[in-house]
């Protein structure tokens, strides 16, 4: 039976794989340090197949109306074919040159590719505090610029001189003083147009980016933070704060097109002063009878094909000066946003191997750390940690404690790869952690951060995240058992399962829930990388008693195999564990040492004051 859909299914199916036949790069690497231009430079081949066939179509387009009239005037029929023959072989190459065209066009998503992988090798602590929608903007502005440039620049720019050349080579024969006349008026109102649209570009650019920069930074910035702007009854504010930077916006962009069309009506206005003045100048050359007026109708009519376009220079130097800047401003932000201190991306998926055997010690060291967030923020001012846990040891679980701000999460970031000090190294087995990529890091490593979140997607999806992709490494079951310790499966066997889709951030689930997951998630890749470290980050703060018995209970199942840190919001996370770390001694010493809790109490004051009741975790 027909079916319509099956028929656009074929038909794209066809011309997916017809043009995609010849392996051709998808991707060109990018250089953020670089001029952006490279991105041309390394298709010039291609822009040369783009440009030459271009190039004959617009010669043979703006002379049109001179060639039919000597067809006509001749009377050669043989001539009209030759015409016609010249045409259609000019539709091929142009067919050719427009596939390749839309070839350059495409490298645009190397732009938006090369910029986000920038952006994800960065150190996580530049992102701190920079505007996520910003960022989109000037990554989305800059696609647009490139595909103008190449629109502008390549096939309306460059071809509008290719037309005047050709008017004015089209008028010499028949009239030198005529040729040179057009040459230099057109030339002097190319020179006006484009340095009248240079200063309107001069004058509108920096304003309308920087209004542009701003709705785009408040609009995501309400959608990001939708939960806390409707928690706390905000949303009149926020949407006044949107309104009143979308109107700046819009009264920056309303000068900017008042001021950009009055240009260009103004250069309208100078061509057809230059065309009164040429059709004077034929009109005075056929009453003398030096020129006939089928020849001087063919002339003029050339004359505007191949020039008119002039008029539109000032504007479209005015497009291709705004879209260059506009990429430059993506690359200039890209290229001081921030460092990669340490490796990121691996160059394919591999398993690391370590360097261990089962009769080997396991060792921690964090020699010499020295990080501060900002000149007066020293956390860590020549810090060190040395921990070696004996293979055999059944309980490798040790607990973080210490006042809120005093350095514990920071001290996880370091170990875990996330944040390089200043100073000093962090070796795991004498492995440094901060000179081998994720692929590796996640075979030594695995991390529950403090604070839960989620892609979006699919349960199955978000527990797996973070698992080489290429092999199904665990079973439905085994998901599923797994969500049901953490006392999730009830609640997601009601909606669709595994299946069940899961908001951006985690906003379908509530703070206990995504916790759990996260643990659910840490749970499953510490059982397949089996990693050296496992450090947690308060992994059971918004659990109610069931849960974190349950979570504790999983915790226990992975420390005979892996040393695990975990900062505890409650002590009964950490009643089982090996040793204890007091971080708020770090201002009494440099060396940050993991005692056993009956001599920790001895030493110090904040734990006896736990202990005894004083204070507790939680504040």
């Amino acid at each position: 039976m027909f079916s319509l859909a099956a028929l656009h299914e074929r038909y794209y199916q066809f011309f997916y794989r017809l043009c995609n036949l010849k392996n051709y790069q998808c991707l060109i690497p990018l250089d953020f340090n670089k001029p952006w231009w490279q991105l041309l430079a390394k298709q010039k081949m291609r822009l040369a197949i783009v440009i030459i066939p271009q190039a004959l179509k617009k010669i043979a387009d703006t002379l049109s109306a001179f060639i039919i009239g000597l067809i006509l005037s001749s009377q050669r029929v043989d001539w009209l074919i030759y015409y016609v023959l010249c045409w259609f072989a000019i539709v091929i190459l142009v067919y050719i040159s427009d596939f390749n065209f839309a070839l350059v066009g495409i490298s645009t998503q190397s732009i938006q590719y090369y910029a986000h992988q920038y952006l994800l090798k960065i150190d996580p602590i530049f992102h701190a505090t920079r505007s996520t929608g910003q960022i989109l903007a000037k990554i989305e502005r800059a696609n647009t610029a490139y595909r103008e440039i190449l629109d502008i620049g390549i096939h309306d720019l460059m071809f509008t001189f290719i037309g005047m050349a050709t008017a004015v080579v089209a008028l010499w024969p028949y009239s030198t003083a005529l040729a040179i006349l057009s040459f230099c008026l057109l030339s002097s109102l190319a020179i006006i147009a484009v340095l009248a649209f240079i200063f309107n570009n001069n004058a509108f650019i920096a304003p309308y980016i920087q209004a542009e920069d701003s709705v785009r930074s408040t609009g995501v910035e309400n959608l990001s933070q939708i939960n806390l702007i409707r928690s706390t009854f905000a949303g009149n504010e926020a949407n006044r704060t949107l309104r009143q930077k979308t109107t700046h916006a819009i009264y920056v962009e309303r000068a900017t097109w008042g001021a950009f069309y009055l240009l260009n009506a103004i250069m309208r206005i100078l061509y057809f002063c230059i065309f009164l003045i040429l059709a004077l100048y034929i009109f005075a050359l056929i009453k003398k009878g030096i020129m006939s007026s089928l020849l001087g109708t063919t002339l003029l009519i050339t004359f505007i094909r191949g020039t008119y376009d002039i008029t539109k220079v000032g504007r479209r130097v005015y497009w291709c000066i705004s879209a260059t800047e506009k990429i430059d401003d993506l690359f200039k932000f890209l290229s001081t946003f921030g460092k990669q201190t340490f490796p990121v991306l691996g160059q394919a998926e591999h398993r690391f191997e370590l360097p261990l055997t089962k009769e080997n010690n396991l060792t921690i060291s964090a020699q010499n750390l020295r990080f501060a967030y900002n000149t007066t923020a020293h956390i860590f001012n020549d810090h060190s940690l040395l921990l070696t846990v004996n293979h055999t040891q059944k309980n490798k679980l040790y607990g973080i404690i210490g006042p809120s701000g005093i350095g514990k999460t920071t001290l996880l970031s370091i170990l875990g790869g996330q944040l390089k000090p200043q100073e000093g190294t962090v070796t795991l087995n004498g492995i440094n952690v901060y000179s081998i990529d994720d692929y590796a890091r996640r075979t030594l490593i695995s991390m529950q951060n403090q604070t839960a979140s989620t892609l979006r997607g699919t349960v199955r999806e978000n527990l797996i995240f973070g698992l080489p992709t290429d092999k199904t490494l665990y079973t439905d079951e085994e998901l599923i058992n797994v969500l049901q310790r953490v006392g999730l499966w009830k609640t997601l066997s009601e909606k669709k399962g595994l299946d069940t889709f899961i908001g951006e951030g985690g906003l379908t689930l509530s703070g206990g829930q995504r916790q759990r997951f996260n643990f659910a998630s840490l749970y499953l890749r510490a059982q397949y990388y089996k990693p050296m470290l496992i450090l947690m980050d308060e992994p059971t703060s918004s659990l109610d008693d069931v849960s974190e018995r349950a979570v504790s209970d999983m915790i226990d199942e992975l420390a005979p195999h892996s040393v695990i840190f975990v900062i505890a919001h409650r002590l009964n996370t950490i009643k089982n564990a090996h040793a204890l770390l007091d971080i708020s001694m770090s201002k009494e010493t440099k060396k940050l040492r993991f005692y056993p809790p009956e001599i920790l109490i001895k030493k110090s004051a904040y734990y006896r004051a736990i202990i005894e009741g004083d204070i507790s975790l939680e504040s």
